[in-house]
């Protein structure tokens, strides 16, 4: 048992190291539309588009610092209901990101800026899929 426990440790230490890439990339987007934000020209819409787009980006670097950390697993389920299935924090992140995709539409001459989130979301739903594996097989 306790040789299975130190092999698994340089592989939940790799998981966690994409998990902070994810984070890094995902407030990197942030950090650009900030930038694009500050050089002006903003009306009012740009501007709830823009804060809807920085909490929704955020949101998705909060749930990858938990997956960083341990504390959360994408492919957990969070809401499970008669009616309403499953909910997971996987489902809470792509709520996120069509939120930050979405609102990038308010922002003008801004088409594809949010778009960039797709990569470290992409990231992370193929590493939960591939822990929820590894963890299947483990039990």
């Amino acid at each position: 048992m306790a040789a299975a426990d130190q092999s698994s440790q340089p592989a939940q230490r790799s998981t966690a190291l994409v998990y902070w890439i994810c984070v890094v990339l995902t407030l990197l987007v942030g950090v650009f539309l900030a930038a694009d934000a500050s050089a002006g020209g903003y009306g009012p819409v740009a501007w709830v588009g823009t804060s809807i787009a920085a909490v929704g980006l955020l949101a998705l670097a909060g749930l990858y610092v938990a997956c960083a950390l341990g504390r959360i697993r994408l492919d957990t389920t969070i809401l499970a209901g008669r009616f309403s299935g499953k909910a997971s924090y996987l489902h809470v992140a792509i709520v996120c990101l069509v939120l930050v995709i979405g609102a990038d539409i308010l922002i003008p001459n801004r088409e594809a800026g949010s778009l960039a989130v797709l990569l470290p979301f992409g990231i992370a739903y193929w590493l939960s899929h591939v822990t929820a594996e590894a963890n299947q097989a483990k039990d």
